[in-house]
């Protein structure tokens, strides 16, 4: 697979596009890690964001533990533009 062979050349992978449950789970299966699509979320704005991350929603809707998007929130904010 296409996963395989990136992690063959310890390249990154990202699948794009996860919409459903059983897509997420599939490209598990297969070793992938990163994902984003509208599984996660629709786009929102930069603020938005921050909000859901430092919320305990967030952390269960993305699937991270509470104080890994706390810190991931901060570290977004501190980088902002």
């Amino acid at each position: 697979t296409v996963i395989a062979m990136a992690e063959a050349m310890k390249i990154g992978v990202v699948a794009e596009g996860v919409e459903t449950q059983q897509v997420l789970d599939s490209l598990k299966r297969k070793g992938c890690r990163q994902f984003q699509g509208y599984f996660f979320s629709r786009p929102m704005p930069f603020a938005k964001l921050i909000n859901l991350l430092e919320s305990r929603q967030g952390a269960n809707i993305l699937g991270f533990k509470e104080p890994g998007c706390i810190e991931l929130a901060s570290k977004c904010k501190e980088n902002s533009v």
